[in-house]
């Protein structure tokens, strides 16, 4: 009698760790697919500019200064 309970047991433990590690699985998916469509923002384009070089610091103040006027 013992063992039937011990096996129950078992088996709905595993299943939980089933559904634990399939939720999981699942929310990091989706998760990583919305981080990868994030297109980024007219400020974040400017300061990825300046951080390359492309820009100096008085030309993305105007930019940006200009682009908040708008």
């Amino acid at each position: 009698m013992m063992e039937h309970g011990g096996t129950w047991l078992a088996m709905w433990a595993m299943m939980i760790v089933f559904w634990t590690i399939l939720l999981a699985g699942a929310w990091l998916l989706i998760a990583s697919l919305r981080e990868r469509h994030h297109s980024p923002d007219a400020d974040e384009i400017l300061a990825h500019r300046l951080a390359r070089g492309e820009i100096g610091r008085d030309e993305y103040r105007e930019l940006k200064q200009e682009m908040h006027q708008r």
